[in-house]
């Protein structure tokens, strides 16, 4: 996706495609450092699009890192603290579906 401008978003008014960027050499010393930069990379191409969420929990889940590693923690910048859920809330709409039964599993 990098080396390619066509894939950059146009509906921005005034947005003009710059030059294509370089793309990443697959010179990583381990898996998990490739990894890595996988799910970096694709948080900045899927950045607002509602895919992070599933990513950092396919991270902890599938990839085995850690929690703490993933999800942010300490001071949010807009005031407060973090909190520990890996999880979003059901919404009130899914309740009252007669066919949702709940999810008791609450690993990431």
């Amino acid at each position: 996706m990098r080396t390619t401008t066509a894939l950059y978003p146009t509906a921005i008014s005034g947005f003009t495609r710059g030059p294509n960027l370089a793309a990443i050499a697959d010179t990583f010393a381990s898996n998990t450092s490739r990894q890595r930069t996988h799910f970096r990379e694709r948080a900045f191409w899927m950045f607002s699009t509602g895919h992070r969420l599933g990513d950092m929990r396919r991270m902890v889940r599938q990839y085995a890192f850690s929690p703490d590693s993933v999800y942010p923690g300490g001071i949010f910048f807009k005031g407060g603290a973090y909190g520990n859920a890996l999880m979003m809330p059901v919404p009130s709409e899914e309740l009252n579906n007669p066919t949702f039964t709940g999810c008791l599993d609450r690993n990431p």
